[in-house]
């Protein structure tokens, strides 16, 4: 039990990050709600190579999708 906690202690005293969070330029989009991976584009749905269909309009808990 001692171990895990020391253990979990030496690696949360190890890590590095930003004091204030992200950089802006991660959060600055063209467009508001979209992702920002610079250059690369998504795939065209026509060239996907697959397709999802989905059984039911509602899923819940339990529920089999097939």
């Amino acid at each position: 039990m001692y171990t895990k906690l020391l253990l979990g202690l030496i690696l949360c005293w190890g890590v590095w990050s930003f004091p204030d969070g992200a950089p802006i330029d991660t959060c600055v989009k063209n467009r508001a709600n979209q992702p920002n991976h610079g250059q690369h584009r998504t795939q065209p749905l026509s060239s996907l190579p697959y397709r999802v269909l989905a059984s039911a309009l509602v899923y819940g808990p339990n529920t089999p999708v097939t």
